[in-house]
Formats: C-alpha cells, sequence, structure tokens
C-alpha cells in the first residue's frame, strides 16, 4: 500500500511540474505602457470585442497559427472555444467589419518574440518559460493566475 501511495504521490508531483512549465502568458514589449491585464481584458482583445488593452492603449492584436497546440490550449482556457470555434468566431468578426484580423504570428515562441520586438503596442502569447530577460518582453496576464 505505501509502494502504491508512494507512486501515486511521485506521478502528482511529475503531472504538477510538466503543467507548471507548460503555462501560458501574454505577453507586450518592455516599452509597452501596459503592466497587467484581467481575464475580462484578454478575452475582450481575443475576440476582437476592442482594440483598447486598457482605455487610451490600443495595441497591435497578434495571434498563433490556428493549427499550433498553443492556440488551442489559449482559446480553450480563456474562451472556452476549440480552434474551430474561435477561427468562425474571428472570420464574423473580420467579414462583418466588426474587427481586423489579427496579426499571425507563426512558429515558435521564439519567433514570436522576435516579431514583437521592435512593436510598440503589440501584444501576443507563448509559454512562460520562453519570456527571459533577454527576450525584452514583460508578462501582463498569466493563464495560470501567477
Amino acid at each position: 500500500m505505501k509502494k502504491i501511495y508512494l507512486c501515486f504521490m511521485i506521478f502528482i508531483m511529475l503531472t504538477a511540474k510538466s503543467f507548471a512549465a507548460d503555462n501560458i502568458v501574454v505577453i507586450v514589449p518592455k516599452k509597452s505602457p501596459l503592466t497587467k491585464l484581467t481575464l475580462a481584458q484578454v478575452k475582450a482583445l481575443y475576440l476582437g470585442e476592442t482594440r483598447f488593452a486598457v482605455p487610451g492603449v490600443q495595441v497591435e492584436l497578434h495571434d498563433r497559427d490556428r493549427t499550433t497546440v498553443i492556440f488551442k490550449e489559449f482559446y480553450e482556457k480563456v474562451a472556452d472555444m476549440s480552434p474551430k470555434q474561435a477561427s468562425v468566431h474571428w472570420s464574423r468578426k473580420v467579414f462583418s467589419g466588426e474587427a481586423p484580423p489579427p496579426v499571425r504570428d507563426s512558429g515558435e515562441d521564439a519567433a514570436v518574440l522576435e516579431a514583437l520586438k521592435n512593436k510598440g503596442e503589440a501584444i501576443n502569447y507563448v509559454y512562460e518559460k520562453s519570456v527571459t530577460s533577454a527576450s525584452n518582453m514583460k508578462i501582463v496576464y498569466s493563464l495560470n493566475g501567477k
């Protein structure tokens, strides 16, 4: 019985560590005036309901390739939508003229960080482990609530 309990505890610790390593964060360049966003603000931006992260600060919305795992995880957690639902939602927004399409950043997190590097008010999301002091980005929202 003790062996089963020990194995279970090790499994839980390893699983928790892997989930923590894959936390998704919303980022902006360090020079952005944004410091913190709420889930409601992130959701409004990524559903095309507003282009202003906070009053007076319009952002250039960047999004990930629709076929990536991070796109799927992000929209499930932020908007409770599957990738297909998110794509349909954005198609309606764009074709109705309600919102411009987000800039699509393809590739891994490093490519996303590079794409945002010289943008003033760009916003996107990456895995937290990719954000270092060298990336010149700051985290304005964490999906796990940190």
